[in-house]
This record gives structure tokens, sequence and C-alpha cells, in this order.
């Protein structure tokens, strides 16, 4: 279970951009005019780059961006960690009925694969951001988010507020 972990090396940038070429059918210098190496933030599940997107037309800037990536063999491991974390829970219970949590088993089985699935954190992204733009109140800013596929997601790039001790290149909700 050590690929569900919060402390994470980071996926080199050749598997990633190996990660990006088999998902999208093209390197990152087909889409990026830049790619930071080092990734702004590793997680468990998938590290974010800062990025620039390639302008579609002579008259479009470019635009900075975050590109959320999976690492690579989350998927594989995720499988073999939640069939783990039943075994675990069941034998648990068998030692100490009074125990429950085979419900926890049960709620990872159908949360992660739903974690793993980018496109899916799209459609979330875009229906919260609908909803609190309604309020008009509201300072929750979440990011444009551009498009994705099952392992990659690429999110609008947002500078924060200024604040004097800030270092933060740019403000992401990764839901």
């Amino acid at each position: 279970m050590s690929v569900l972990q919060d402390a994470c090396p980071p996926t080199p940038l050749s598997e990633i951009s190996t990660l990006y070429l088999h998902d999208t059918g093209h390197l990152l210098t087909d889409d990026f005019t830049y790619f930071s190496s080092t990734p702004l933030g590793v997680a468990s599940l998938a590290q974010v780059h800062r990025a620039t997107l390639k302008p579609t037309s002579p008259s479009e800037p470019p635009q900075e961006v975050a590109v959320k990536i999976q690492h690579p063999q989350v998927a594989r491991f995720s499988s073999i960690d939640i069939v783990t974390t039943r075994f675990i829970f069941a034998t648990i219970q068998r030692w100490f009925p009074e125990i429950e949590l085979r419900w926890l088993a049960e709620e990872m089985e159908i949360s992660l694969p739903q974690e793993l699935d980018f496109e899916r954190e799209l459609e979330n992204a875009n229906t919260t951001r609908m909803y609190f733009e309604r309020i008009p109140e509201s300072m929750l800013k979440i990011p444009d988010m551009l498009w994705a596929k099952k392992r990659i997601l690429v999110m609008e790039c947002t500078s924060p507020p200024p604040r004097s001790h800030s270092t933060v290149p740019c403000v992401m909700v990764l839901l």
C-alpha cells in the first residue's frame, strides 16, 4: 500500500512525457512552449506542473496553465491496494467483531476509481464553479478547466492574491 501515501517522490519528467504521449498521441512540446521539469506539487495520485500552452492562432496569447498528471503506476497499484485493504479489514473484523471496517473498504472501492478519473474531475470542477457563480459574495475561485484525459488535466493557472511572503506560483483547486 505504498502508492497511496502522502510523502511521495515526484515521477521523473521522462515518465511524465511518456504517459502524456501515450494518452494524447503527441509530445509535450507539441502542446506547450514551456513545461516545468519540477512539479509545483506532488501527491499520492498525481503531480502538478506549471506550463505554457501553445497558442492555437497567431493572435492568441500564450496561456499559463497547471497540468495535473497521474503517476503512471497508480491505477495498477490502486486495485492491489483495494484488495489488500478489504483483506486487512475483514481480518480485523474476524478477530475483533465489534470493529466494523468493511464499509471503509467498500467506500474506497467506489471512490478511488473516481479519484483516478480526471475527466470526471473536470466535470465536477465545472459543476462546482456553476453553483458558486450563483453566489455573488463567494470568494471561491475555481480555475477554468481547459481539457482532460483520464490521467491528465489541464487547467488555468491563476496568480494568488498579493502576499508579502507568498512563494506559490499559482493557485489550483484540485477536486
